[in-house]
């Protein structure tokens, strides 16, 4: 695994989830955001760079495959972003502050989305996770672009989902470690370990609940990326280089 860029890197990304401040994401940087634009669900992540430009993407969950593009700025706290669907077709523009109540001990990012027809509609995001990266690759840890890592998360996701034992053997690294609650970890030695004991450690209630998780703007740390509370982790494989490079399921968590 490439080493962390710095230890600041490293604790940001240890602490992704903790309290948010004002202009978060940090430069070189990815924020990570959950929230309500009008009365829809949405997620979504950009980049700051050093002068605070801004790039990322926008999905209502109600349709994740639909992915908008984010580009703009932020000055003096105040975010300005330029809505776009994959034609490249401008769709409107989010602008949104950074909010805190000290009473209800609640931060927030509060603003609105206008769209060509002005119309307008309430923004009201959640800052959930910071990840260093670039502005090419969310996952700064690994080697890649974020499509490819997200890529390789979505297939993990599928196979889980349709039971896919023989796939999911093929992408491990071994030794693999299984966690369970309040136990040490399994340690599972090679593929044909991993496809005797696949059905007894990931049970059909623990794969249901990949049904749920996202293979998109996920989490990421000095161990790799995070798919949903931490129920796979991935990395690339230890023989990988930047100029050749592959992925696997470095850990599962059955919880």
């Amino acid at each position: 695994m490439k080493k962390s860029i710095n230890l600041f890197a490293f604790l940001y990304v240890l602490i992704g989830t903790v309290a948010a401040q004002s202009c978060l994401p940090d430069a070189g940087f990815w924020g990570d955001f959950t929230g309500t634009l009008g009365k829809e669900p949405i997620q979504c992540s950009f980049y700051k760079t050093a002068n605070g430009e801004l790039t990322g993407n926008l999905r209502y969950l109600s349709n994740e495959k639909n992915i908008f593009t984010l580009t703009g700025n932020e000055k003096d706290c105040g975010f300005l972003l330029q809505v776009k669907d994959s034609l490249a077709v401008e769709k409107g523009s989010l602008a949104f502050n950074f909010s805190a109540d000290k009473i209800k001990k609640t931060e927030q990012y509060i603003g609105s989305f206008t769209d060509p027809g002005q119309k307008r509609a309430p923004v009201n995001l959640k800052l959930v996770s910071m990840v260093w990266g670039t502005a090419t690759q969310h996952y700064g840890e690994l080697f890649g672009t974020t499509e490819e890592v997200e890529t390789f998360a979505e297939k993990v996701r599928i196979a889980f989902i349709q039971n896919d034992p023989k796939w999911l053997a093929d992408h491990c690294a071994y030794p693999l470690a299984i966690y369970k609650a309040s136990r040490k970890p399994i340690m599972i030695k090679d593929k044909a370990a991993f496809l005797a004991g696949f059905s007894k450690h990931c049970t059909a209630a623990y794969r249901k609940k990949f049904t749920a998780i996202q293979s998109y703007n996920m989490m990421c740390n000095h161990i790799g990326v995070i798919m949903g509370k931490g129920e796979v982790k991935i990395n690339h494989t230890s023989s990988s280089s930047s100029a050749n490079y592959t992925y696997c399921i470095s850990s599962i968590e059955v919880f």
